[in-house]
């Protein structure tokens, strides 16, 4: 039996860090084109600087920071332009993650999915969208996964982690949020997945990213 004590993995310190980085960005903690120094952050969370580079650069490759070669890593100062975009190709990905989800629903996980759609309103109401990346990206990354196309989760997550992370922190995103809205928008999800709804998978994504 190992030593519980033991030295974390250099693997599993990389995610252990980079997890935690992923969670501060989801948060709002760093500013647009804000420096990410190695030192500063190692410091933070008292870890060496290794580490925390080989996180850099995971989060690098799913487009949370960016990358300037000789001049390290910072937050990415995304604009119009730049949500346009990913919503373009973030749209037919999640239509057909829905579509997949529904042919694999089980009892279960609609109620993972009711339960999560109760935490990101509950969020809402207590400090406003500003804090609700993380349940946002924890409910529709649950419906990713019950699409059982591994594939498809991958490329949705890719596309649209910097969305979840600083739409709403830099204040892209609708402007008519409330929390009758948050939950109408995952409740058509939930209902489509249950084949409640009348609406098709193209209504429901297009109403939730606000293209309609």
């Amino acid at each position: 039996m190992e030593n519980a004590l033991a030295p974390i993995r250099p693997a599993a310190l990389r995610r252990s860090v980079a997890d935690a980085l992923r969670s501060a960005l989801l948060e709002g903690r760093y500013q647009p084109g804000e420096e990410l120094s190695d030192s500063r952050l190692a410091a933070e969370f008292g870890v060496s600087r290794g580490p925390v580079r080989e996180a850099l650069l995971l989060l690098a490759e799913e487009g949370l920071v960016i990358h300037r070669q000789n001049r390290g890593f910072e937050v990415p100062c995304l604009g119009r332009a730049d949500l346009d975009q990913i919503v373009q190709v973030r749209r037919p990905l999640e239509i057909l993650a829905l579509e997949a989800a529904r042919e694999h629903a089980t009892p279960e996980a609609i109620t993972r999915l009711r339960h999560l759609q109760a935490d990101l309103v509950n969020a809402f109401r207590q400090d406003g969208i500003r804090v609700c990346s993380g349940p946002d990206f924890a409910f529709h990354h649950a419906v990713w996964k019950m699409s059982g196309n591994p594939w498809l989760m991958a490329a949705l997550a890719r596309v649209s982690m910097p969305y979840f992370a600083y739409v709403s922190a830099f204040g892209l995103g609708r402007q008519d949020h409330s929390a009758e809205l948050m939950e109408k928008m995952h409740g058509l999800y939930i209902d489509y997945i249950q084949g409640a709804a009348t609406a098709s998978a193209a209504d429901c994504v297009t109403f939730h990213l606000g293209l309609d």
